[in-house]
């Protein structure tokens, strides 16, 4: 719609009531047959009415026109917010088609690296196996982070799979506090765990342990050599609280609202002394969020910092996707 719309809009309806009003005075004119007739007794109340009448007339105009002018922009942000939903659609159809499309050759082409390695194909000399380890450990890295990027893609579009069951949280916290203790000791961390019985809940007991392993994780790989992480899970009377406390590097105020978006990395830098894509934290939050629960952190630079966790005794499923990228 052109521009002039409501100008033409305001025009049409002000102009018309002063249109009406000069057929009436030259009416009242013509009637008479003689000069301002209209001023005179009888027709001086409604003479009055009728000029009055212009006012209300243009406040009349400006009305309509501001009302059109509102719907105009109505419609307009309305189409914004359609095209913006279809590119965020077609944004994680992209990202899923394509994750999915580049690890379907990485799982036949670690299986091949793994047989040579273990010389299925001939017996390989020192150097030769170590380049090959390198590979193989590059593909895993970059299998992990295809299988990130297709798991936020999957709790973007609401697809995600999810097996719930009953389980002790306490438990998954032991099974997750024995697969890490090798990587804290390599590091020189201390590792303890203090668990209250929380009783059976409900909730998807794999999905649960890759919140855990990827928060115990992070703690340990930002704490320095010597430091302590600690895992704490509480009864709550709703559910329970899982805490992981370290005592390492902490996070800045201003970027705590941030590090669970997709890619965040508060050490944004080229040389930045810590690895990761920035995605483990926000599939941590749509994980916990898609079982009805919350995920939240307090953190002091150089004290260290404090992921919480609550997760209700039932899932409380989410109807819909739930937005990581543009949260």
């Amino acid at each position: 719609m052109q521009k002039t719309g409501p100008r033409m809009l305001f025009y049409a309806v002000s102009s018309s009531g002063l249109i009406l009003n000069l057929v009436y005075f030259t009416f009242m004119t013509i009637y008479c047959e003689e000069p301002f007739c209209f001023l005179k007794f009888p027709f001086i109340p409604f003479s009055l009415v009728v000029l009055l009448t212009i006012p209300l007339y243009i406040i009349l105009g400006f009305y309509v026109k501001k009302q059109f002018e509102t719907e105009e922009k109505l419609v307009k942000a309305m189409k914004r917010i359609l095209n913006l939903e279809k590119l965020d659609r077609l944004k994680t159809l992209f990202l899923t088609t394509v994750s999915h499309e580049i690890k379907t050759p990485i799982t036949p082409i670690k299986a091949q690296l793994q047989m040579i390695l273990k010389g299925y194909f001939g017996k390989l000399n020192k150097e030769q196996a170590k380049s090959l380890y390198i590979v193989l450990d590059n593909i895993d890295r970059l299998d992990g982070l295809i299988s990130d990027i297709l798991d936020v893609s999957r709790i973007e579009a609401g697809t995600i799979k999810f097996v719930f069951e009953k389980a002790k949280i306490g438990d998954v916290v032991n099974e997750a506090f024995e697969s890490m203790k090798q990587f804290a000791k390599n590091k020189e961390i201390i590792l303890e765990k203090k668990i209250e019985d929380t009783g059976e809940m409900v909730f998807d007991r794999d999905r649960i342990m890759q919140v855990i392993v990827n928060l115990i994780n992070n703690a340990i790989k930002f704490t320095p050599k010597g430091g302590k992480v600690s895992i704490y899970v509480k009864k709550h009377k709703r559910g329970a609280v899982v805490i992981v406390e370290d005592t390492g590097i902490g996070i800045p105020r201003n970027k705590l609202k941030q590090i669970f978006k997709p890619f965040y990395q508060v050490d944004s830098s080229y040389n930045r002394k810590f690895g990761g894509a920035g995605l483990g934290l926000s599939i941590c939050k749509g994980i916990i969020e898609y079982h009805g629960g919350k995920v939240w952190v307090e953190s002091k630079v150089g004290r260290g910092s404090k992921f919480y966790f609550f997760l209700p005794r039932k899932p409380k499923p989410k109807d819909k996707s739930i937005k990581l990228l543009n949260p």
